[in-house]
């Protein structure tokens, strides 16, 4: 076929994509033609081929889900060794586009998503190489969704499977005054750093509800890895204290790769959803294995400056997880840093509510103990 429709380049032919399409479809329908008739040689090979495909087990999965439940139930399986399954860095993790039924698509759908085989390498690497256990979660980061990370840090540390348990993140932001000192103390304690990766976040509203007066989230994140839908909840008197420290369930639904994301903003503009606002960040995240629940994200946000946010994901009674986020910002040397109580949507919208109200001093031990005396419900849903 290629020298009868090819050009020549170089040492090679080459053949337009419609027409090799075409010609494909002909020749695998009279090929699938000549098996339904008994031709022994076409009926030999599709009977290899069934045989040999027969064998294989296909997982529709994202990227995301795949490694998170080879490295659960990895980390959860009964041995003598005990040893985990993922890759070891970011580079074993490859996508590669299935052109063939891409064009195939879209020319039968209007908006079609696009097929893609995921090629992951995984390691059997031991729970007891500390060392090596790091290096792979470190690389392999920002290929999971929040939500599956902390199942997998908290697999690897206490062999508890977190995937019916409805997960809250307790976290406070602050502006940040000074970042080498703090990325100095950082490494003074053990944690390990992922990034910068530059991520673009879009909100959305409801037509009829106002998120800005409700503070809700409804978000489409988009990184060089992935992208992610994601919906917070109203804030309310039981989401947010006084302190800036604020707690919410959140909703994330983790797509196939970062090509979904048009798809995604497709969908909510199809619902009816009002743009609000665009926010592009490079983001530093800092994590360490002994409390694999903890996070401190630096914050390079377009427009505004710089930030640093503190977050800890758990199943636990909220007031003991306040006290701990309070401790690691002591710890941190971040109790001096003003709070930042509006969300980066709102100040890069300037909205009025962002006065120097919501960038407030330190937070006193006294008023620590206020944000406790709050309605904080006692264990979190699920727990």
């Amino acid at each position: 076929m290629p020298d009868g429709l090819g050009e020549l380049y170089a040492e090679y032919r080459t053949v337009d994509g419609d027409i090799f399409d075409t010609c494909a479809d002909v020749a695998l329908d009279a090929f699938l033609a000549a098996v339904e008739e008994g031709d022994a040689r076409c009926s030999q090979v599709w009977s290899e081929w069934s045989i040999r495909e027969g064998r294989e087990t296909y997982a529709y999965l994202t990227t995301d889900e795949l490694l998170t439940e080879f490295a659960v139930t990895s980390g959860q399986a009964s041995h003598d060794r005990l040893t985990v399954l993922l890759p070891s860095s970011a580079t074993d993790i490859v996508v590669r586009q299935r052109h063939y039924y891409n064009r195939y698509l879209s020319k039968r759908l209007a908006n079609p998503l696009w097929d893609a085989k995921q090629l992951v390498l995984f390691r059997n690497i031991p729970m007891s190489d500390s060392v090596m256990l790091t290096e792979a979660l470190t690389g392999v980061r920002e290929s999971f969704g929040k939500h599956n990370l902390t199942r997998v840090y908290a697999a690897l540390a206490s062999g508890k499977e977190w995937s019916s348990v409805a997960l809250i993140e307790v976290e406070r932001k602050r502006v940040l005054e000074n970042r080498q000192v703090l990325e100095r103390c950082l490494e003074d304690f053990g944690f390990v750093t992922t990034g910068p990766v530059v991520e673009v976040d879009t909100y959305y509203s409801r037509p009829d509800v106002d998120y800005l007066e409700t503070v809700e989230c409804l978000r489409v994140r988009e990184r060089e890895s992935g992208c992610e839908v994601t919906y917070k909840p109203a804030s309310s008197a039981t989401t947010h204290g006084p302190g800036g420290v604020a707690a919410k369930q959140e909703t994330n639904v983790a797509l196939a790769d970062a090509a979904q994301a048009e798809h995604a903003h497709g969908l909510l503009e199809a619902l009816g959803m009002v743009l609000l606002a665009r926010v592009e960040k490079a983001r530093t995240c800092y994590c360490t294995p002994e409390r694999p629940e903890l996070s401190v994200m630096v914050d390079t946000v377009t427009g505004l400056g710089s930030f640093v946010e503190t977050e800890i994901v758990s199943e636990e009674a909220r007031e003991e997880i306040v006290l701990s986020l309070e401790e690691t910002e002591r710890l941190l040397g971040l109790w001096s840093h003003p709070v930042v109580a509006l969300p980066y949507r709102d100040l890069v919208l300037g909205d009025g509510r962002a006065n120097p109200a919501n960038m407030t001093g330190s937070v006193s031990g006294s008023s620590a103990s206020s944000i406790l005396s709050q309605p904080w419900p006692g264990p979190i849903p699920g727990a």
